[in-house]
Formats: structure tokens, C-alpha cells, sequence
């Protein structure tokens, strides 16, 4: 008898166990786009998130985090190193890295909040009006944006995102006023344009904030005149406008 009752336990067990896996499996599906994004410049946007989160994160800070692959890999270090945040995010990437770090230390006192808004599943995001109202609603002190180009040089400069539908969270996120503003761009990014210009590079400090930084990548040493030439330029232009370039 007790040998039988034994045996049921285990496959209980057993089976709670293969439908938790099931379950952690169901809770956030990875979609092509960020997968695809992540794997871009693995190591420097790991570089760049650590660097954000050792230098411009604190405890007890308040933090907007905007979706991206690169705010992920923030999101991930941030919820490991820092105690008593209180986060705002559009990202379900960033969701469920937060799920992650609180399932393995829940002593963090981390509290992670959620936009309104309708759910893009290409960028795994949040967006439309119901996370803009997220957004103006909340105050933070630190804003990190992600962008997929930016350019102070080129004739239609600006800072790009890669859909029409991120763009108003963006623009939001850019006027929102804020101690420090950080844009995550590793160095390819520099001189680049996408689909949707969601500001200039001006914008970056505008609204009183004291700390507009750039946190990027340095490039190689094995690229050619152009591409040196190009990031060089970039720079140059960003810093004359006042905008720290943290190169990781």
C-alpha cells in the first residue's frame, strides 16, 4: 500500500513538474524580429548593459525602460545588481526578465509596473495610446531609449525606429521630463536611418534633463575609412550639441 502511494506522489510530481516547464514555456514565446535583433552584436550590447546598469542605475531609483533587444540585456543585469526599483516598461522582454531575476531572488523589492496599450507582437511591446497615458503618468528619473539609427550629419537625420506603430511611445519617451536620458546604440547604428524618425538628435537633452547620454559600442579596428569616417563624424556632431558618447 505504502509503495503504491509512493509511486502516485512521484508521478505527480513528476507530471506538476513537466507542466510548470510547459507553463514557463507558454509565459513568454520569443518572436523572429528581437531574437534576431539580440543576436546582432551579442557582446556589445552586453557591454553597453552592463555599463548602464553599473554607472547610471541606483537603488531605489525610478526607471522607464523602452522596448528593444539591447533594453532587455538592461533589464536582465539591472533586476540581478539592484535592490528597491521601481521600474515601468511597454516590453514584455523586459517582463520577463524581471519574472526571471524575481523567481530566483524575490528579496530584490524590485517592482516592476506594466503600460496600458495594445500589444505589437513583432517587438513584443506595448503600445498606442493606452502606454503613452502609461508613460506621461509616471515619473521616473531615468529613461532608457532604444533606437534602431541615429544621425546628427545626414540631411534626414534623426533618431529611427524600425515600425510606424513604436513611434508615438518613442516621441512620449523623448519629451518626458527626466534626470538622465540614456540612448542605447552600438556604433553600427551611427549614421544610420530607419523607417521612422521619432525626433532629432537635439531632443536628446532638451526638456531640463541633466544628463543626456549616448552609451555605444567602439568600433573595430578592422573597418574601413568610410564606416571609421561616418562614426567619427557622428560623434563629433553629437558632442558639439552637448550630448555625452560613452563608448563600452
Amino acid at each position: 500500500m505504502s509503495k503504491n502511494y509512493a509511486d502516485t506522489s512521484e508521478n505527480t510530481t513528476d507530471n506538476a513538474e513537466k507542466d510548470a516547464g510547459k507553463q514557463k514555456d507558454k509565459t513568454f514565446k520569443r518572436r523572429d524580429y528581437i531574437n534576431r535583433k539580440t543576436r546582432q552584436a551579442y557582446d556589445e550590447k552586453k557591454r553597453i548593459a552592463a555599463h548602464i546598469v553599473d554607472n547610471y542605475i541606483n537603488d531605489f531609483d525610478s526607471v522607464m525602460l523602452d522596448a528593444g533587444s539591447t533594453i532587455e540585456l538592461i533589464a536582465e543585469e539591472m533586476f540581478k545588481k539592484k535592490k528597491y526599483l521601481s521600474v515601468l516598461t511597454n516590453s514584455m522582454a523586459v517582463y520577463a526578465a524581471y519574472y526571471e531575476a524575481y523567481g530566483k531572488n524575490p528579496l530584490m523589492g524590485n517592482k516592476l509596473h506594466i503600460t496600458g496599450g495594445n500589444y505589437v507582437d513583432e517587438y513584443e511591446s506595448l503600445l498606442g495610446e493606452g502606454a503613452k497615458k502609461s508613460v506621461n503618468d509616471f515619473c521616473f528619473n531615468v529613461v532608457i531609449i532604444g533606437t534602431s539609427g541615429l544621425s546628427g550629419v545626414r540631411v534626414d537625420g534623426g533618431i529611427f525606429c524600425h515600425g510606424a506603430d513604436e513611434k508615438p511611445v518613442k516621441e512620449t519617451l523623448l519629451r518626458k521630463p527626466t534626470e538622465t536620458r540614456l540612448i542605447v546604440a552600438n556604433w553600427e547604428k551611427f549614421g544610420k536611418s530607419d523607417t521612422c524618425s521619432f525626433g532629432v538628435i537635439e531632443q536628446i537633452k532638451g526638456g531640463g534633463v541633466a544628463n543626456a547620454v549616448i552609451v555605444t559600442s567602439k568600433p573595430p579596428d578592422n573597418i574601413n575609412n568610410t564606416q571609421r569616417g561616418t562614426y567619427e563624424k557622428e560623434v563629433f556632431e553629437m558632442k558639439d550639441l552637448g550630448i555625452q558618447v560613452i563608448e563600452v
